[in-house]
């Protein structure tokens, strides 16, 4: 019989069971069956009478039992996954692990497996040596311990990064708080091998140090990044446990027993060769060591074997470069007497490239370029991370587009089913605000095309969800809910669930078209309940979807970011409300009163990581010194966050160094700025053994020596010179020009800064000879410096001992020995030359420099560092002395207004490094430590103020125009509960800002408005120029972006009013991080009678 004809029967029987709308016979003999609409729109009512799981804390969204099944019942599976060495932060490989095998687990546990999640910490084995004399190295070169016998270069085989050195700071400052001297224990350096390179610390006291104390930090910051990016192991195994309870002896003795294990040339042998092993494994080296493979044997007999929880099946996921070990692995299991493939399997996850701009972000921890879990999660957030890890194939190579992903566009696969699901949920308001509820709901009208699509794809769901299980591939959920997304978005294009009338055109159409879209846009009750029904069960759906993937479904409708100025975390919600990490503006003002500081403290660690790794990554053959200047913005909160992140303090007054030190910071993370310093001040800098005192005045280096001579310390100080470089900017924040307070200028007063010019074109030099001829005139003779210039001839000089005195001069060797001529004639070398007068109590670490603030590009920083590079050669050349730093200070601009520029500190901190490079190998200098002083840069974007507004004043104007230039006829004055009190900067210096009705959404039509204070004075302006929606009014809410910096901390009490309350907000709450200031503060300053 034709297959054809046998169908023809069973079709025929098929079209008269109810809930068949038609039948067909295709090709040789398929059945095509098509339901009637009431039964395809069935699944609408299981989805929704679907009850909750019981397990509702463990999950994200608000989850159901649709598409869940126990077919995995009754087996213990032990998924293994991440397991990265304890090293460094957790890479972008582990990343990809951490999103794929807690979806993993979660999709097993969905199909009623029992998962154990499990991380293998690697903390036996050479890389954890390698990892703490890295990190020893990386402790003396801080310390300038060179001299001293340590190795301040980074072994050839460890590991870079500005982790290391946060790493080491924090092994130094908690052994300083134990009474422990690092300098005390036994160290001994390996000297270098046959290639020159440093091979790091022995096996000593010191190393040993280190590394009991580094490893359980790296341990708990894995735990920390797993959290957040949530990920909770059931189980954390620590692979010397293997070892110290006598595992390995005892899986080995197991082989044994079942006659797998021989001995051969000294060692002994596991014979995997029995067992479908290309080769055999030795487990114990000749030497007695056991071999890396002894731990593995050890560890799935004790997964298999435990008295809790023991796994039915092991599964491992593993990474790219562990391809190989999938024979001996298996060859292991069958040993056992397991079977491979069933109680153990192995999953091998490829590669992830990271992408920027188009081009490869490199990843490698030993070159200190990594991109790590919490690097990508501070790009993109947590939702964007995982799902875009988990919704590729692990067997994959695949890409990451950061760009993308931290995009509010359909191109970014999270974001366009989040926007489904927030769609529906707006949906859900409209009805619920046009009285539509389930009531009187006939699933038998779901019966359009766009509805059949929908129902279509909600029944797919739990045959898509088992498959992901059975196949161990949780891609295919994330596949199947973009596919659901992209029907759902059609769905809600062409059908309203809310009646809306036609239009007037739409009427006039012929009948079948009318009907057609009656039916699209106003539907009858039935069908409009129905729809709502089908609206919901596609929210559901999504909700359970993303769960399983460890993605939130928005709670609301589209959460729509406000521009790149806002915090990242901040949006705008379905009503207009601004949102700070979900709270809205109204609560927060309601919490916390009005007027009101946020400081988003994700985005201020976000600021500074980047600024610490921009700066690392630009200038990577030399060290880099972040600090925070803590003028823009301090407290104790900040100031941990931002050591934290790799970064110093810089401090001008007693206040801030009290503050930086009542945060737990140590003195050498501190640095002392200031041109009018206290002695008690520097005393307290001294004390506390500061990173830094930048000396600000001629007298200054004698003052300090003095104080630190009487409290029998040595204090560490650096020049700030004034190099005469003009930045740009209000004449109150250009800080490089001749004219004002700070620093000791380079040239002398009246010298030709035209002489410096031959920075620009450095060709032709002859550097000994430059350098010789400034010694001639400029050295020290017998400790005394000389007075007179001489002109002696140049015979085997000290520094150069060759003849020069016959050598061919170039044109740019003479010029540049003219600038150097004028800077050793300057007033910076002579009090360089005070400094190094005073070493028993100086000891002078570098100079500094800064030229103004919110500059917008490298090239002013250029300009400047090139004079620093050149006043590094002149006093090598007059004194023999190099300035181990150059400071090239703070002004990273950032942008207040939309349109505004604001520094690519990625592009032009590599500008300022290939500068300062070339600038030193044409001057034949080595390079130098490199410092930098952001403030505006880390704290003005995370911050943002609230004000409440009060009058509304139209003020009707005759020849007026606004900043553009066009004639306007009324400015609208929009007071508020705040003012120059708690931001100075317009008033100070013209500063611009925005503004925005920050609680609910404002009509279409706006008005110009400028937003003032409510202080006795006409410059009180907040805001000069923004566009507010019209039917603005009293009590609403405006929020000023970009208020982080010099906003709190320049606040006065003009008119008495009091300084509002700071609070902190980010993914994990709001608190408050500064109180607000009360009436009883201002009386009881008032101590008169």
């Amino acid at each position: 019989m034709k297959p054809r004809d046998l169908a023809e029967p069973f079709a025929a029987a098929l079209a008269e069971a109810d809930g068949i709308a038609k039948v067909e016979v295709a090709g040789p003999g398929f059945i095509n069956i098509t339901l009637d609409s009431a039964s395809a729109a069935a699944v609408v009512d299981t989805v929704l009478a679907a009850g909750a799981v019981t397990d509702a804390d463990k999950h994200l969204n608000k989850v159901n039992e649709y598409g869940r099944n126990d077919h995995l019942g009754g087996q213990t599976l032990n998924l293994e996954f991440v397991s990265a060495n304890p090293t460094g932060p957790i890479h972008i490989g582990g990343t990809r692990w951490a999103a794929v095998g807690d979806s993993m687990a979660r999709v097993l546990e969905a199909n009623g497996a029992k998962v154990v999640r499990e991380y293998y910490f690697n903390d036996h084995g050479e890389q954890i040596n390698r990892f703490a004399k890295s990190l020893v190295a990386a402790w003396a070169e801080a310390n300038n311990l060179g001299e001293a016998g340590y190795q301040t270069e980074t072994p050839c085989d460890g590991y870079k990064g500005a982790y290391i050195n946060e790493i080491a700071a924090r092994v130094q400052a908690e052994a300083e708080s134990d009474g422990v001297d690092l300098t005390a224990l036994a160290h001994q350096d390996q000297g270098l091998n046959d290639d020159g390179e440093p091979l790091g610390e022995a096996d000593t006291e010191v190393r040993e140090e280190f590394r009991k104390r580094a490893v359980p930090m790296m341990f708990d910051e894995i735990q920390k990044s797993m959290k957040d990016f949530r990920v909770n192991f059931d189980v954390w195994f620590h692979e010397n446990s293997l070892y110290a309870d006598g595992k390995v002896d005892a899986a080995i003795e197991e082989l044994k027993s079942r006659g797998d294990i021989f001995d051969k040339d000294g060692a002994t042998w596991f014979e995997s060769t029995k067992h479908g092993d290309d080769k055999d494994r030795v487990i114990i080296k000749s030497n007695g060591e056991f071999a890396y493979f002894a731990a593995d044997i050890a560890y799935y007999w004790d997964k298999r074997h435990r008295a809790e929880n023991s796994a039915d099946v092991a599964i491992y996921m593993l990474g790219a470069d562990h391809h190989g070990y999938i024979g001996r692995m298996m060859a292991m299991c069958a040993a056992f007497g397991d079977e491979p493939g069933k109680n153990m399997q192995i999953l091998i996850g490829q590669l992830v490239n990271v992408m920027k701009d188009g081009k490869p972000v490199r990843m490698s921890k030993r070159a200190g370029n990594v991109v790590t879990i919490d690097d990508l999660v501070s790009v993109v957030g947590v939702d964007a991370a995982r799902y875009s890890l988990a919704r590729s194939d692990y067997n994959q190579n695949f890409d990451i587009d950061l760009a993308l992903l931290a995009s509010h566009t359909n191109d970014n696969p999270v974001y366009y089913v989040q926007y489904a699901h927030a769609r529906s949920k707006n949906v859900d308001r409209n009805a619920a605000a046009a009285g539509i509820s389930y009531e009187g709901a006939d699933l038998a009208l779901l019966d359009t095309e766009a509805d059949g699509e929908v129902l279509a794809a909600l029944a797919q769901f739990p045959s898509v969800l088992a498959t992901a299980a059975d196949d161990r591939q949780p891609h295919k959920v994330a596949r199947y809910l973009e596919e659901l997304a992209a029907t759902y978005h059609k769905w809600y294009n062409v059908e309203r669930v809310v009646p809306m009338a036609l239009t007037d055109p739409e009427t006039r159409g012929d009948d079948e078209a009318r009907k057609a879209l009656e039916i699209a846009k106003n539907p009858e009750p039935a069908r409009a309940a129905a729809r709502l029904k089908l609206n919901d069960a596609v929210q559901q759906v999504i909700a359970n979807g993303l769960d399983l993937l460890g993605v939130t479904g928005p709670r609301k409708d589209v959460i729509m970011p406000i521009s790149p100025i806002w915090p990242a975390a901040t949006a705008v919600n379905a009503e207009g409300s601004i949102e700070f990490h979900g709270r809205t503006a109204e609560s927060l003002l309601d919490e916390f009163g009005s007027p009101l500081y946020l400081i988003d403290t994700d985005e201020v660690v976000a600021c500074a990581r980047h600024f610490v790794r921009a700066a690392a990554e630009a200038f990577n053959t030399s060290t880099t010194h972040v600090s925070f200047a803590g003028k823009a913005f301090l407290s104790k909160e900040v100031v941990r966050l931002v050591t934290e992140a790799g970064m110093f303090v810089d401090t001008c007054t007693m206040g801030e160094m009290k503050i930086a030190l009542a945060a737990g910071v140590p003195g050498r993370r501190l640095v002392l700025h200031g041109n009018n310093k206290s002695d008690e001040e520097i005393a307290l800098a001294i004390e506390q053994g500061f990173a830094k005192i930048v000396i600000d005045e001629p007298d200054e280096p004698e003052r300090v020596a003095a104080i630190a001579r009487k409290l029998g310390k040595r204090a560490r100080v650096m020049l700030r010179v004034t190099v005469g470089v003009h930045a740009g900017g209000h004449e109150y924040i250009s800080t490089a020009h001749e004219d004002q307070k700070f620093g000791v200028p380079l040239l002398a007063a009246g010298a030709d800064a035209a002489v410096l010019d031959v920075l620009n074109d450095l060709k032709d030099v002859t550097p000994a000879a430059t350098n010789a001829r400034i010694s001639a005139t400029h050295s020290p003779e017998n400790g005394a410096e000389k007075t007179e210039k001489s002109e002696r001839e140049l015979h085997y000089d000290v520094k150069y001992p060759y003849d020069l005195s016959h050598e061919e001069v170039s044109d740019t060797d003479k010029a540049l020995a003219a600038a150097m001529e004028a800077i050793a004639d300057g007033p910076s070398i002579a009090v360089l030359k005070t400094i190094l007068a005073n070493q028993d109590v100086l000891e002078l670490v570098g100079a500094h420099s800064h030229i103004g603030s919110n500059i917008h590009d490298a090239d002013a920083f250029i300009h400047a560092a090139k004079r620093m590079m050149l006043l590094r050669k002149t006093l090598w050349a007059t004194d023999a002395y190099i300035l181990p730093e150059i400071d090239l200070g703070g002004g990273y601009s950032v942008a207040y207004t939309d349109g505004e520029d604001s520094m690519d500190i990625d592009v032009e901190l590599t500008r300022l490094a290939d500068a300062v490079n070339s600038t030193n190998r044409a001057l034949g200098m080595p390079a130098p430590a490199i410092s930098f002083e952001p403030g505006r840069y880390i704290v003005a974007p995370a911050g943002v103020t609230l004000y409440r507004v009060g009058t509304i004043k139209h003020v009707h104007l005759s020849d007026a125009k606004d900043s553009d230039g066009n004639p306007i006829a009324e400015r609208v004055y929009v007071s508020v509960d705040g003012g120059m009190s708690d931001n100075i900067r317009p008033a100070l210096y013209g500063a611009d800002y925005t503004a925005r009705l920050a609680n609910r959404t404002g009509s279409a039509e706006t008005m110009l408005a400028r937003v003032c204070g409510m202080h006795c004075e006409s410059g009180d302006i907040v805001v000069h120029e923004v566009q507010l929606p019209a039917d603005l009014k009293r009590g609403d809410i405006l929020a000023v972006p970009v208020t982080g910096a010099y906003g709190r901390t320049m606040a006065s009490n003009y008119n008495q009013a009091l300084i509002p309350a700071v609070v902190a907000v980010s993914e994990s709450g709001a608190h408050v991080m500064l109180r607000r200031q009360t009436v009883d503060d201002l009386l009881n300053l008032d101590v008169s009678e």
